[in-house]
């Protein structure tokens, strides 16, 4: 089986579903991830703090660099980086074209990305609105590719939520459908965050020491209120059929 993990910057996809990842790829199924952005403009003035100003590209040079490193912690097998500017992310019709253009080449059964309502950083919900257009687009119509339709069995939203500025802005907090056990992978995960070295958050660098404390915090609070050690949570886009209840 494959599973595709869409993010807006380098480093989404391993914040939000490192662990569950790596969880993949050990049972051995095809991990691959697309990288809309290439982050230059969330984080060049971290990156250019030495005394000089970078170019663009080098700065998109480094965030890929931190990125494949997370990846193979985490055991993807491909990268796929899209590079589109990001702050603001603006989606056309040909970044929605890129997008399900790799899903086809992928073919994952398995969707894992930005809830369309999920506002931490402004791209994130907005590239997950545009990855609901390319999922469409992949399995009906896509103008000039010579790649089959492919239908997706199953699409996942980071569980990730920001009550204080989602209740601002008048938008529902979702209770996850799904928590997935990421206690087995949590050092691989730990590994993939550290990797983006030019990274922070809230003037706090991606090192190990704050990792750490941020593991803790977040996947270590996810795990307590659902008796696991550490764990990420999920939103199902469509219910689950079944012929009983598990």
């Amino acid at each position: 089986m494959n599973v595709l993990s869409i993010g807006a910057h380098p480093a989404d996809v391993f914040d939000q579903a490192g662990g569950t990842l790596a969880n993949f790829a050990a049972d051995g199924h095809g991990v691959y991830i697309a990288v809309v952005t290439h982050g230059a403009y969330s984080h060049a003035q971290l990156v250019a703090g030495k005394g000089k100003t970078l170019q663009l590209e080098e700065v998109s040079a480094l965030k890929r660099k931190e990125c494949d490193a997370a990846a193979q912690y985490v055991g993807a097998k491909e990268v796929e980086y899209l590079g589109f500017d990001d702050e603001p992310f603006i989606p056309t019709r040909e970044t929605t074209h890129a997008l399900a253009s790799y899903i086809r080449k992928v073919r994952p059964q398995i969707i894992i990305m930005h809830h369309p309502g999920e506002y931490s950083h402004p791209d994130h919900p907005v590239v997950g609105e545009m990855a609901m257009r390319s999922i469409k687009a992949a399995e009906r119509w896509l103008e000039g590719s010579q790649l089959e339709p492919h239908s997706v069995k199953s699409v996942y939203f980071f569980g990730t939520q920001f009550r204080s500025i989602s209740a601002t802005l008048g938008w529902q907090v979702l209770s996850p459908d799904f928590v997935v056990d990421i206690t087995r992978s949590i050092d691989k995960k730990k590994k993939a965050i550290a990797a983006f070295e030019t990274q922070s958050y809230a003037g706090a660098k991606y090192e190990e020491k704050w990792v750490a404390e941020r593991i803790e915090r977040l996947e270590g609070y996810w795990g307590l209120m659902n008796g696991l050690k550490y764990a990420e949570e999920f939103i199902a886009f469509t219910p689950q059929i079944v012929s009983l209840l598990p």
